[in-house]
C-alpha cells in the first residue's frame, strides 16, 4: 500500500513539474493574411455606417467605392451555395480604427458582395 501511495506522489509531482513549462510556451501565432494591399487601410466608424447602406449582392466595385482598399487579403473559402453549388469565396479584412484587434472582414463572391463577419487575428481566431 505504501508503494501505491509512493508511486502516486511521483506521478503527481511530475505532472506539477511538467504543467507550468507548457503553460509557458507561447501559442504559434498565424497570420492570417495571404497578401497585404494597404498597410493604413482601416475601417472607420463612418465608413461602417456608410457601408451598412450596401445591398448585399451589389457590385463589388460599389463596395470598393465605400471601403477603399482593404489592409489585407486573407485565404479565399470555397462555400455551399443554397442551391448546392460550390462557389470560392474571396475575404478581404479591414482593421477597425477604434479597436485594430478586431477585422471587419468582407467577402465577395466573384464580383458580388457577399456577406461580412469579424476576425480576431491576435487571438488565432478567425472567423
Amino acid at each position: 500500500m505504501l508503494n501505491r501511495i509512493v508511486n502516486f506522489a511521483l506521478l503527481l509531482a511530475s505532472f506539477t513539474i511538467a504543467l507550468p513549462a507548457r503553460a509557458q510556451t507561447p501559442p504559434e501565432r498565424l497570420d492570417p493574411c495571404v497578401e497585404i494591399v494597404q498597410e493604413s487601410s482601416l475601417m472607420t466608424r463612418p465608413m461602417l455606417r456608410q457601408f451598412s447602406q450596401v445591398a448585399r449582392g451589389s457590385a463589388r466595385a460599389e463596395a470598393i467605392a465605400v471601403l477603399g482598399e482593404p489592409y489585407c487579403r486573407l485565404q479565399p473559402l470555397e462555400v455551399e451555395l443554397p442551391d448546392g453549388s460550390m462557389a470560392t469565396v474571396q475575404r478581404e479584412a479591414y482593421p477597425f480604427e477604434f479597436a485594430p484587434h478586431i477585422w471587419y472582414v468582407v467577402m465577395y463572391a466573384g464580383d458580388r458582395y457577399l456577406t461580412f463577419d469579424y476576425s480576431f487575428p491576435d487571438s488565432g481566431r478567425s472567423n
